[in-house]
């Protein structure tokens, strides 16, 4: 289930869309259970971080993520992106938080971040398979937001 957190909510509601809440971002996908919110520390085994073509991520840098405009009330990755990640651990993927660009960690009512599931079949991102092998990739062709639900 997407879960926004406190300062996500605050953003958007304050000055910044969601793409610019979330610009030059970083998709981290993780083992185990997603926490009960995304004001809370993480929970499982972090397995990828995903960036634009793989490349490392620095918190504040200006390399990472971005979604292209909303359109009514679905936004989507930036078509001219290829977000990708590199498996760090072996495990099976069971939840990812989207962090902005600061990528704050652990408890927060501050950062901006959003959690979501992950499986294969009735969940935030479907895959055909959940099982991460260490040193093997995950790409997103697609990556759609629907808010209309």
């Amino acid at each position: 289930m997407i879960k926004l957190s406190t300062g996500a909510f605050e953003s958007m509601l304050s000055t910044a869309s969601f793409a610019d809440s979330f610009a030059n971002g970083v998709l981290c996908i993780y083992s185990g259970t997603q926490p009960s919110s995304a004001d809370g520390v993480e929970t499982g085994t972090l397995l990828a971080e995903v960036n634009v073509d793989a490349a490392d991520f620095t918190p504040g840098g200006g390399v990472g993520i971005n979604f292209a405009e909303a359109v009514g009330r679905v936004i989507e990755k930036s078509s001219t992106e290829v977000w990708r990640g590199v498996f760090v651990e072996d495990g099976t993927m069971g939840w990812f938080r989207l962090y902005d660009n600061n990528k704050v960690t652990g408890e927060s009512s501050s950062a901006v971040r959003m959690d979501g599931s992950i499986g294969t079949s009735r969940t935030d991102i479907i895959l055909k398979s959940t099982q991460a092998t260490q040193n093997g990739s995950i790409t997103f062709d697609e990556f759609k937001l629907d808010f209309s639900i």
